[in-house]
C-alpha cells in the first residue's frame, strides 16, 4: 500500500510540473521551470481529468499547439509522449468530451462520434437490421497483424527492428510531409506506401548504409505498425450520422455499425462509397447477409463518405417462410430471390402457390402467385407476399382400431381392402367379435356413415364383405368383452379395503376378503352374504315379492368359510357384510380446556359418561370460570379431530364469532371452514355441578371438547344503534340502559325485536302479552342486539293525508253522479 501511494505521489507531481510549463510565467519563474526534467512523464499515466485542465490553460493561454511543443521538448518530454498528449487534447477539443488514452492507444473505432441514440428505431423486421441492434458487431480488430496492403499515412507510427549480427531497434512517427527519420540513415519517404513496400524501401536505405548484413542477409528487417493513425469520415443516411475520427484499420461495415446502420428508410442494397467526390463503389449488404461474402467491406481513406440513400422497393413476406420480414428488392430480382433471402419455406408451408397483396394508386389487389411463375415473378415495391399453412389432413389415411395386435394408421393404397388392413394390422386378437365390426366412412358432404362388417366372412374372401377401402375409413373391430356387462362382486364392513371388485368365475368369499385386503380387528367371524334372486327373465307378482337372498355363514382366522359353506362360490352382484364385533370398543376421547384445573386430552371410562363426571376426574373448575358462559364442541366425525389445523383455526375465532352473531353464524363458520359437521351446544354449567345426573347433565360423545372460559363482566351491544360499544356489567342493568349507552336506535332499527345472546351461546327476545312487555334478564359477557328495518318506515302523517285525499276525491264523484241522476 506504501509502495503503491509513493508512486501516486510522484505520479501526480510530475503530471503538475508538466502542467504548470504550459502556463504563462514571469522570467524568473520561467528560469526555474526551465530546469524542470519532463523526461519521465508518460501520457498514459497523465488522468483524463489533468488532460483537460492542461486544454483549458491552452486554450486561455492562446497558445499554439507549436509553441506547445517546443516548451515540452525543452524540459525532455520525447515527441512521441507529447503526440499522443496532442491526440488527447484535440479529441477532448472536437468531442467535448473525455476519451482515455488507453482507448487510444487500443486504436479504438469510435475515438469520436456525435453522441449515441437508441437503436430503438431500428426495425426488426427489416432483413439485415440484426446486424446493427447490437453494438459489438463489426467493431474493427487493432490487435491484427500489420495488414501488407495497409497503406501507411502520416501520424502512424512504425516499429523498426533489426535483429541478427547487427541489432537495431526505433520508433518513429510518420510525418504530415510522409517521412520518418530513422538514426544514422536520415529521411525515408514511405506515405502511401504499403506496409510490404515501406519495408522493402526502408531495408534499400539501411543496407546502403551502416547496416551491410541486411544485404547478406546476416541480419534481418521488420517494420511493424506500432500505433495507427486516426482518420476522418463522413456518414450520411444512417441512424446516428456524422462525421467521426476512426482507426486508419476501419472498414465499411465497421463505419455503418459505428453509425447505427441504416435509417428507417435507407437502403441496405445501394449504399455509396464516396472517396475524392467521385463514386468508388456501391455496397450490397445482402451479397454478406445471404453469402457471407466480405468483397464489398473496403478499407476506409481520409474524408471517405459514406451515403446511404433511400430505398426504391421493399416488399414484406408473412407466414410459413424460415425468416418472415421486410426484405428490399431490386429490378432484375423474381420471387425466387426474395424466398431464398427469406431461408425458404418452412416445413408447414403451403409451397403450391402464393397469396400476394399489391396495390395500385387507388386500392389494394390480391393475386394468387402459382409455383410455376416463381421463378419468372417480378414483385413490385409495397407489395405482402402471405405463404399458408398446408392442410390439417391426410391424403391417404386409414385406421383400425380395437381387437388387433397393432391399432394404427395406415396408408391407404389403391386396391386396398379390409382382410389386407387386419393383417397390416397384426391380425385379430382371440377375443375379436366375428360377426359385427363397424366400418366409419365419410360421406361426400363429410357427415358420417356406419357400415357394419362381418368379419369371419372377410377372412373367407366374401367380395361382399371384403370391401374396397377409401381415404380416411376407419375401422373398429369389437371385443366379445366390451359386449358383456362388467359383473362385480361387493364387500363391506370390517374390512381394510371396501368396495367392488371384478368377478371372475370360480371366485369364493376367502378370495373376495383377500382382494378387500383382509379383515380388521373388529371383524366379527359371523357373515352374512346377499344375493340377488331377479337376474332375468319375465317380471312376475312372485318375483316381486322377493328380491334378496340372505345367507348367513361364519369366516375363521384364516379367512376360512365353516358350516356348510366350504365350497362356496360366489355369484355376480354377490354382496359380503363383514360386521362389527360388539365386545370390541374403541377408546373414545375428548377434551378440556379453559378454567379447569386439570386441561387436556381424557378417555371415556363409559359410554355414560357426563359432564360432571368429566370435571370432576380434572380437580374441578377454577375461581375464575364463568360457569354461565361454557359451551360444549360436538363433532359427529371425530377421525383426526384434535390434530386438525382447521378445527385450531375454529377454536381461535370462536369467542369472536359467538360475540358478533348467533349460533347459526357460528354452525355456518364450522361447516364452510372444516370438512367435518360441528355443533355448538349452549350448557348451563352452574346447574350442572349444583344438580349433577340432571337433564342439563349431557351425556359426552367421542370427539367433544369442553370448553370453560373465564370470567367476562362486559356487555357488547350492536345492531342498529349509534355506536356499538362494549360497557362493564352492573346490577340491574337492562335493555333499556345498554340501547341508552350506545346513543339509542337509529331510524333503520326493529327495537321491539331487539333480543339478548348470552355467554354460552343461548338467546332470548323481548316478549310482549298485550300491554306488558317481558325483558330478557341481562348478565355477563351477553350482547344486546338491535335488529336493522330492511324496508324504510312508512311515513305516518304522509299515509294519513293520502288515505284523506282518496275519501274526498270518492265523495266529491258520488256527489257529482248524484247531481247527474237528477
Amino acid at each position: 500500500m506504501k509502495s503503491n501511494s509513493f508512486s501516486s505521489t510522484i505520479l501526480n507531481t510530475c503530471s503538475l510540473l508538466f502542467f504548470l510549463s504550459f502556463l504563462p510565467v514571469s522570467g524568473q519563474d520561467l528560469n526555474t521551470l526551465s530546469q524542470k526534467n519532463l523526461s519521465a512523464i508518460k501520457a498514459s499515466q497523465i488522468s483524463d481529468a489533468e488532460i483537460q485542465k492542461i486544454k483549458s490553460q491552452v486554450e486561455s493561454s492562446n497558445m499554439g499547439m507549436d509553441e506547445l511543443k517546443n516548451s515540452a521538448l525543452e524540459r525532455g518530454l520525447p515527441s512521441e509522449e507529447f503526440e499522443l498528449i496532442r491526440q488527447r487534447i484535440e479529441g477532448q477539443k472536437n468531442n467535448n468530451q473525455q476519451n482515455s488514452n488507453e482507448k487510444l492507444i487500443e486504436n479504438s473505432v469510435k475515438i469520436e462520434a456525435p453522441s449515441a441514440k437508441n437503436n430503438t428505431e431500428i426495425d426488426p423486421l427489416i432483413f439485415g437490421s440484426e446486424l446493427f441492434l447490437q453494438k459489438s458487431n463489426f467493431m474493427a480488430n487493432s490487435n491484427l497483424a500489420s495488414p501488407y496492403n495497409y497503406e501507411i499515412g502520416p501520424n502512424d507510427v512504425l516499429k523498426i527492428m533489426l535483429y541478427g549480427i547487427q541489432e537495431f531497434s526505433t520508433e518513429q512517427r510518420v510525418t504530415k510531409e510522409g517521412n520518418i527519420t530513422i538514426p544514422n540513415i536520415g529521411l525515408v519517404k514511405i506515405s502511401g506506401l504499403t506496409m510490404e513496400a515501406a519495408q522493402s524501401k526502408i531495408k534499400q536505405q539501411m543496407e546502403k548504409n551502416i547496416y551491410k548484413s541486411l544485404k547478406t542477409n546476416e541480419s534481418k528487417l521488420s517494420v511493424t505498425l506500432s500505433n495507427i493513425r486516426t482518420i476522418h469520415i463522413t456518414i450520411i443516411g444512417a441512424n446516428n450520422s456524422g462525421t467521426f475520427n476512426v482507426s486508419s484499420l476501419t472498414t465499411v461495415f465497421n463505419a455503418l455499425n459505428i453509425a447505427g446502420g441504416p435509417s428507417k428508410i435507407g437502403t441496405y442494397r445501394n449504399i455509396e462509397l464516396i472517396r475524392n467526390n467521385k463514386l468508388l463503389r456501391t455496397i450490397d449488404l445482402y451479397h454478406f447477409l445471404i453469402n457471407g461474402d466480405q468483397s464489398d467491406n473496403v478499407g476506409l481513406k481520409e474524408n471517405d463518405v459514406i451515403r446511404i440513400p433511400p430505398f426504391k422497393d421493399r416488399i414484406e413476406m408473412k407466414g410459413f417462410v424460415k425468416r418472415p420480414g421486410i426484405f428490399e428488392i431490386k429490378a432484375q430480382e423474381t420471387f425466387n430471390d426474395i424466398l431464398n433471402y427469406s431461408g425458404g419455406f418452412d416445413d408447414f408451408a403451403y409451397q403450391a402457390s402464393v397469396q400476394v397483396i399489391k396495390k395500385n394508386d387507388e386500392e389494394f389487389l390480391i393475386q394468387d402467385l402459382i409455383k410455376n411463375e416463381y421463378s419468372s415473378f417480378h414483385p413490385e415495391g409495397g407489395s405482402t407476399f402471405i405463404i399458408s399453412k398446408i392442410l390439417n389432413r391426410f391424403k391417404n389415411r386409414i385406421k383400425i382400431g380395437g381387437a388387433v395386435f397393432r391399432p394404427d394408421s395406415y396408408e391407404l393404397k389403391e386396391g386396398l381392402r379390409i382382410k389386407t388392413l387386419i393383417e397390416k394390422s397384426g391380425g385379430l386378437k382371440e377375443d375379436a367379435y366375428l360377426y359385427g365390426a363397424h366400418l366409419f366412412r365419410n360421406k361426400a358432404d363429410l357427415t358420417k356413415e356406419i357400415i357394419n362388417i362381418n368379419l369371419k366372412k372377410v377372412l373367407e374372401d366374401d367380395q361382399k364383405e371384403n370391401i374396397l377401402l377409401q381415404r380416411e375409413d376407419s375401422i373398429h373391430v369389437t371385443s366379445i368383452f366390451d359386449l358383456k356387462d362388467k359383473l362385480k362382486v361387493s364387500v363391506q364392513g370390517e374390512v381394510h379395503k371396501p368396495g367392488s371388485f371384478m368377478y371372475y368365475e370360480g371366485i369364493t368369499i376367502k378370495d373376495l376378503i383377500r382382494l378387500a385386503g383382509g379383515t380388521t380387528y373388529k371383524a366379527n367371524s359371523k357373515i352374512e352374504i346377499a344375493r340377488s334372486l331377479n337376474k332375468g327373465g319375465a317380471l312376475t307378482d312372485k318375483s316381486l315379492e322377493s328380491k334378496t337372498q340372505i345367507l348367513n355363514s361364519e369366516i375363521d382366522a384364516n379367512l376360512n368359510v365353516v358350516e356348510g359353506f366350504e365350497n362356496f362360490q360366489l355369484e355376480p352382484f354377490d354382496f359380503i357384510s363383514i360386521t362389527k364385533n360388539q365386545n370390541f370398543n374403541d377408546v373414545e376421547q375428548i377434551k378440556l380446556t379453559g378454567q379447569i384445573r386439570f386441561t387436556g386430552t381424557y378417555s371415556l371410562a363409559s359410554k355414560t359418561e357426563r359432564i360432571s363426571d368429566l370435571i370432576q376426574r380434572s380437580g374441578g373448575v377454577l375461581p375464575s370460570a364463568f360457569l354461565k358462559g361454557a359451551y360444549l364442541i360436538r363433532n359427529e366425525n371425530k377421525k383426526n379431530y384434535f390434530e386438525s389445523d382447521n378445527n385450531s383455526a375454529y377454536l381461535d375465532s370462536l369467542e369472536k364469532i359467538k360475540f358478533e352473531g348467533s349460533i347459526k353464524s357460528l354452525d355456518g363458520y364450522a361447516q364452510t371452514n372444516t370438512t367435518k359437521k360441528i355443533n355448538y351446544l349452549a350448557l348451563e354449567l352452574d346447574k350442572i355441578l349444583m344438580k349433577p345426573g340432571s337433564t342439563f347433565d349431557i351425556i359426552l360423545k367421542d370427539g367433544d371438547e369442553l370448553v370453560v372460559p373465564k370470567i367476562n363482566n362486559q356487555v357488547k351491544i350492536s345492531g342498529a344503534v349509534f355506536q356499538e360499544t362494549i360497557i362493564p356489567f352492573e346490577n340491574g342493568l337492562n335493555i333499556k340502559n345498554c340501547i341508552s349507552s350506545a346513543g339509542g336506535v337509529t331510524d333503520k332499527s326493529i327495537r321491539g325485536k331487539a333480543y339478548v345472546i348470552y355467554a354460552n351461546g343461548r338467546s332470548k327476545q323481548i316478549k310482549r302479552f298485550g300491554f306488558f312487555r317481558f325483558n330478557p334478564v341481562i348478565e355477563p359477557g351477553c350482547q344486546v342486539v338491535v335488529p336493522v328495518l330492511t324496508q324504510p318506515k312508512a311515513n305516518v302523517l304522509v299515509t294519513i293525508l293520502q288515505y284523506t285525499g282518496m275519501i274526498a276525491q270518492i265523495g266529491t264523484t258520488l256527489l257529482t253522479i248524484s247531481l247527474l241522476s237528477k
